[in-house]
């Protein structure tokens, strides 16, 4: 079951989730997006019962959304399929797999439930939909076939978002989200909004909860500010081109440059708090402007 080497990107992302559930937190384990090891602590993340793959470890693809878990199934929050495209490489499936309108088959055995639910394109977060795996209640033969059904997907392009258009033109180029590797700008942009969990979350979304998904793409953010500050800016005015996408860019980089202010403090022994740090950090670019 653990064997990845036959399998694309998504395959081996969805099989790293299920051993980093079910083995202590402190077990190193190789992850392929980061091309690394780490324990899975960090491959996992989440408070509560349910897990979800990290984002630095998903696949670099905007129809990859989020990878859950927990004791009793597997979530994929994934662009709609295009099952006729699948459908052409019927002999590239494995043998006996079959789709029907709520999941996917083996024979007379349902092997993923294709949940009721809209797929309206959300602004924010993108067009998905979620599948459910029920992982323990499936022979190990078969559990792998279906994460195969899934990789070959993804490997032939076949999934469906709204930014791909009409036509996905063949298999999607999948981008290893590690700094100093190049990424599209604009992919990029679209990862740090859309690579979060919605559908397979355990309580609709509570105002608190949108409030922790944003400061979670603030943070992304952040990070790619630290790594390349012209890009981040240059791509996030180019989706945001109007005054109000300005200003919202500037709270962005205040809120980085308090947080930075603050951290330095701290480490030289002189603790602030958030309100200091961003009246430090405003003055430091009214006079950085004013140079």
């Amino acid at each position: 079951m653990e064997e990845t080497s036959e399998l694309g990107l998504l395959g081996k992302q969805i099989i790293l989730t299920l051993t980093a559930f079910r083995s202590a937190s402190d077990t190193v384990l190789y992850c392929a997006v980061r091309d690394g090891y780490f324990p899975a602590s960090e491959i996992l993340t989440g408070e509560n019962r349910r897990k979800f793959l990290a984002y630095d470890s998903l696949p670099g693809s905007s129809d990859i959304k989020a990878i859950g878990i927990d004791a009793n199934a597997l979530f994929l929050e994934l662009s709609p399929c295009d099952v006729e495209r699948l459908r052409e490489h019927a002999d590239e499936l494995p043998s006996g797999v079959s789709f029907r309108t709520d999941g996917i088959y083996l024979g007379q055995r349902k092997l993923a439930h294709l949940a009721k639910s809209k797929t309206k394109p959300d602004e924010i977060h993108g067009i998905r939909v979620l599948w459910t795996i029920d992982w323990p209640k499936l022979k190990p033969n078969q559990l792998r076939t279906v994460i195969e059904v899934f990789d070959l997907a993804n490997t032939l392009g076949a999934y469906k978002s709204a930014i791909d258009g009409d036509d996905v033109g063949g298999a999607p180029v999948a981008f290893h989200k590690k700094p100093g590797l190049e990424m599209r700008l604009g992919l990029q942009f679209e990862l740090i909004q859309e690579q979060v969990p919605i559908l397979a979350l355990e309580t609709r979304l509570k105002p608190e909860m949108q409030l922790e998904l944003t400061i979670e793409q603030t943070l992304r953010f952040e990070r790619w500010l630290e790594r390349n500050p012209e890009e981040a800016i240059e791509e996030y005015l180019a989706n945001h081109p109007t005054p109000q996408g300005a200003r919202n860019l500037l709270n962005l980089i205040l809120f980085k440059l308090a947080r930075d202010v603050k951290t330095i403090s701290a480490h030289n022994g002189k603790a602030i708090n958030w309100s200091e740090a961003r009246r430090i950090a405003r003055n430091i670019i009214k006079k950085r402007s004013a140079a």
